[in-house]
């Protein structure tokens, strides 16, 4: 689906807009409304508007033990635990809009998108004699000297929040979360395989979950030139998994299962971060993300639980964590 486009046009409708929209506000003074006095800390300023535009590269943990590659005397050639993804390549963008909604008790709009594409593991695998890979609980009937075994992981997420300040330099949080994983699993004959023609073992699994979130986020330290900021998220969201595995009969013909079902999803997102000052309005900011998950469908899981020789199975369903490292320039006016 376009869902990063999208997100990235609304965020660009937002930078255009809301400063239009704060030229009609005015700030209230303390007399009149202690609550805004309170929101004007040294941390915020007056300004109306803070964002984030960068880079953000995330890693998968590894999946459950399973071994799955195998010599005709049955040593292990690779297991599962072995398929944890290198970092992914990604971008990263914040928008919060200060006192957006509200009279007496403003809150803020945040927005956030990140994507983290590409967490890959590859790896060819040649024996002098056959190599057994089990696929979806097959394995092939001639099997090949030579596979090469791809994982692929690319994930995206996008909110939109309301903040409140609960106390100095604490906010907390309550929006709307999308998450989406895409898992590819594949095992390819490296043999049967030609310029125009991919030949193997192929599956992709799709995770589109949306919910509701609730959390904390705030200034740890701050300084004359920067400040250390943290913040967790909790989501409860409705996952939903679509899912193909693909391979060939002896015979030749194309052979298929199917996934798809629903399922209640939990999401914790962490954050840890720093931000220093070049000017008033232009910083850098770098810091850590971790994501820990449960109840998605992952590529392997399928592959360890699902029967290729099956029309339509049962999804599998599986904790995951992924973490990595954010950076880029933060804005403020």
């Amino acid at each position: 689906m376009r869902f990063p486009f999208a997100v990235v046009c609304h965020l660009l409708i937002a930078v255009v807009a809301l400063p239009v929209i704060g030229t009609c506000q005015t700030a209230q003074s303390q007399s009149t409304n202690p609550w805004s006095n309170y929101r004007l800390t040294p941390d915020d300023g007056d300004n109306w508007y803070e964002a984030e535009v960068g880079f953000i590269s995330l890693f998968r943990s590894q999946p459950a033990s399973m071994p799955f590659v195998f010599t005709p005397s049955s040593s292990v050639l690779l297991d599962m635990n072995e398929l944890a993804g290198s970092g992914g390549k990604g971008f990263d963008g914040m928008l919060n809009a200060k006192r957006v909604i509200g009279g007496q008790h403003p809150l803020d709009l945040q927005l956030r998108f990140f994507e983290s594409r590409d967490m890959l593991f590859s790896r060819g695998i040649l024996s002098p004699s056959s190599v057994i890979p089990v696929f979806y609980n097959a394995i092939p009937v001639t099997p090949a000297n030579d596979y090469i075994v791809d994982y692929t992981s690319d994930l995206q997420s996008g909110e939109i929040n309301l903040r409140t300040p609960l106390f100095q330099r604490l906010y907390g949080i309550a929006g709307i979360r999308y998450f989406e994983l895409e898992e590819q699993f594949d095992i390819i004959d490296v043999a049967a395989t030609s310029a125009t023609t991919t030949a193997g073992f192929f599956s992709g699994v799709d995770n589109d979950a949306i919910g509701g979130q609730i959390g904390l986020e705030g200034v740890l330290f701050s300084g004359k030139r920067g400040r250390v900021t943290g913040g967790v998220k909790w989501g409860l969201l409705s996952n939903s998994v679509r899912g193909i595995a693909m391979a060939t009969t002896t015979s030749g013909n194309p052979l298929s299962s199917r996934l798809a079902e629903t399922q209640s999803t939990q999401l914790i997102d962490i954050q840890l971060g720093g931000t220093f000052s070049i000017t008033d309005w232009l910083g850098l900011y770098g810091g850590y993300q971790g994501l820990i998950g449960s109840d998605f469908a992952l590529g392997p899981t399928q592959s360890r639980e699902s029967r290729i020789s099956d029309p339509t199975n049962p999804v599998a369903f599986e904790s995951e964590q992924w973490h990595g490292y954010r950076i880029g320039v933060a804005l403020a006016w």
